[in-house]
């Protein structure tokens, strides 16, 4: 079976001597595994397409449909999101962002609301100030527990343990929902704890994020 998809790099785990397996989320496929030999040397004609939260152009193919594992026949880089990596700042929140991603999404679960919620992030991020991205990360949460399933803002468990305030509340509600909502520092922290109550333990990106000023 071969397929074509345009995807976002996620993850990228070492195999054999010279090769990756990388993690890709895709527009047709959800998050997939793909095998791609000789990726590890210097002069691999995919590493610009393997880029961590860059957005490239995969053909595919598995033999076995049993397998988790595609093989990368071609890759052409789409979108590197330079605007991103100009910043260390917004290099650790797409970190942040792909991060969630991964441990949210189940292999092969196509999510194709999902998909476009991240590739909408990461262009509003490529292109506004440090302070918006952060409003945008914010909200890419918020969105992102919703289309897993969760609502913070119905947690009234969550929410009293925390003694979080009424209008805090109020901002989760209207961004879970899908409004633009009002942004605070309050808020973010908020969504952080709820992931990490969620996932149960803290994202090593969220830590990385958290400690650039």
């Amino acid at each position: 079976m071969e397929i074509k998809t345009s995807g976002i790099v996620l993850k990228r785990f070492d195999r054999a001597e010279n090769d990756n397996v990388t993690s890709v989320f895709t527009e047709g496929a959800g998050k997939i595994y793909v095998v791609s030999k000789g990726t590890r040397k210097p002069a691999s004609r995919f590493k610009n397409s393997l880029e961590l939260f860059s957005l490239s152009d995969f053909m595919l193919t598995r033999k076995n449909p049993d397998s988790r594992y595609f093989t990368l026949i071609q890759a052409k880089p789409q979108n590197s999101f330079a605007g991103i990596r100009s910043s260390l700042k917004k290099i650790a929140l797409a970190y942040y962002i792909i991060e969630l991603v991964e441990k949210f999404m189940q292999p092969e679960d196509v999510n194709n609301e999902m998909y476009g919620l991240v590739l909408k992030t990461l262009l509003a991020v490529e292109t506004c100030g440090v302070k918006e991205a952060a409003e945008h990360g914010a909200r890419f949460k918020a969105q992102l527990l919703k289309c897993a399933g969760f609502n913070p803002s119905d947690d009234a468990e969550f929410l009293d343990a925390r003694c979080v305030e009424t209008c805090v509340r109020e901002q989760l509600k209207e961004m879970g929902s899908g409004d633009n909502g009002c942004y605070s520092d309050a808020l973010n922290n908020i969504l952080d704890s709820y992931i990490t109550t969620v996932l149960e333990e803290e994202p090593e990106s969220m830590k990385f994020y958290g400690s650039i000023k």
